[in-house]
């Protein structure tokens, strides 16, 4: 019961094609369920007329529903409604800064409730990685309603906290946990390479606020997940908790241990495929050039869920009809490197794809197909305007068209996004 946040974290579908309702979540999360303290609950219960939840808080549940306030208001160009959460957000991130780091040096160290329904102790990328998106979209926010005192510290501790994810976090390969101050802890990722370890980057991505970390790094990391997470098979495979893969299927695990020091009692969930989390790791592929390994993600959800093995309109998790699941929205994104900055005025297009094609794209202003063809970048506007918006592909000025593209346009473009549909891309 109640949206929950970390869940939802992970959601971009209603955000772009509903924008209007995404941000009333937003108005709950923050001016309802968000404490004088800054503590947020991480189930919104009471649009049901109950009291706020008593348990305590979730670091990616909180910290990405700072992100998620960014890129409401990023879409939208919204300031007079983000001024008016402003005060319960600021709260959020001094709290969460206060409680999950304790000693002030840009890692979260303490106890951490997360989306995996047990509790991070000691530095670990998932919660790390959240904590240094909501900094950043805190000071892009801060610095937009004149609050220059907290964008100023915030940046201290931004600059702290990447600094130290690289050096400590990254293992040469990968982000892993560092070990905590009490061996005995269990369910640990540890030295694991965790699917979940760049979601900050994922959420700050979606946002439009740039790379969190080194390039070099970011790649390195989604390499090495896609290599020792993604598995071929389940004939050998045990599944403890749920099967969502099994037999001949192919899917993306939540946490291995590539030098073979599995915990015993290892994260609850580590042998399960979740298609929210592969969605968002192809999404951060494609966003970085690495576009067939995001499809051969991709390919695996759509063959699990082809109509015949499962309901291709279900991807269930913990329920039917998940909401992590509606991650996948992030790879239409993705496909068209849309970054909308209303309150700056403009919406830039970095495509995944080269050469002609067609792709869809929306915005709280409107909505439409890219498209190029012979090197030429048109947006279509098939709803809403872009008016008043300065639009660029790559850099560069592209043509607006109100209206659809001519049958012969369409067809010379190929409309090559449906490489992601199902059903063969037909």
């Amino acid at each position: 019961h109640g949206t929950c946040t970390h869940v939802y974290n992970y959601a971009q579908s209603a955000a772009c094609l509903f924008p209007d309702l995404e941000r009333s979540a937003r108005t709950v999360e923050f001016l309802q369920e968000t404490d004088e303290n800054g503590v947020m609950a991480f189930r919104s219960q009471t649009p049901f007329g109950w009291p706020r939840s008593s348990a305590e808080p979730a670091i990616d549940g909180q910290f990405g529903t700072i992100v998620r306030l960014c890129r409401e208001w990023k879409q939208s160009g919204d300031g007079q409604w983000l001024e008016k959460l402003w005060p319960k957000a600021k709260a959020a991130l001094d709290f969460g800064l206060l409680h999950w780091d304790h000693d002030g040096d840009g890692l979260a160290e303490a106890r951490q409730h997360n989306t995996y329904d047990i509790e991070f102790y000691g530095a670990n990328p998932l919660g790390t990685s959240m904590m240094l998106a909501a900094l950043t979209a805190g000071i892009a926010m801060a610095r937009f309603l004149g609050d220059s005192a907290a964008a100023d510290r915030w940046e201290v501790r931004l600059a702290q906290g990447r600094a130290k994810m690289q050096e400590r976090l990254f293992n040469g390969r990968y982000y892993r946990q560092l070990p905590a101050d009490r061996p005995d802890y269990r369910y640990q990722p540890g030295n694991g390479c965790l699917a979940d370890q760049l979601v900050g980057q994922f959420m700050a991505d979606c946002a439009g606020l740039g790379a969190l970390l080194d390039p070099d790094q970011i790649r390195s990391a989604l390499l090495a997940i896609v290599q020792n997470n993604f598995c071929e098979s389940f004939y050998d495979r045990p599944s403890l908790h749920r099967t969502y893969a099994l037999n001949d299927e192919q899917g993306l695990l939540l946490c291995t241990w590539p030098d073979g020091d599995r915990p015993a009692m290892p994260m609850p969930y580590a042998d399960e495929v979740w298609s929210g989390v592969t969605y968002s790791v192809a999404a951060m592929l494609l966003r970085r050039g690495l576009t067939d390994e995001a499809v051969k993600l991709v390919a695996a959800v759509n063959r699990r869920h082809d109509g015949l093995r499962r309901n291709p309109f279900n991807e269930a998790e913990c329920g039917h009809h998940y909401a992590r699941s509606m991650a996948s929205w992030a790879l239409v994104s993705a496909w068209t490197g849309m970054q909308p900055d209303l309150p700056g005025g403009r919406i830039s297009f970095a495509p995944a794809f080269t050469g002609s094609g067609l792709a869809f794209f929306c915005c709280a202003k409107a909505w439409g197909l890219l498209g190029c063809l012979n090197g030429s970048w048109t947006a279509y506007v098939l709803g809403g305007s872009l008016d008043g918006l300065y639009v660029t592909v790559l850099q560069q000025s592209i043509n607006i068209v109100t209206g659809w593209p001519t049958e012969d346009t369409m067809r010379d473009m190929q409309g090559c996004c449906a490489v992601f549909g199902k059903n063969n891309g037909k």
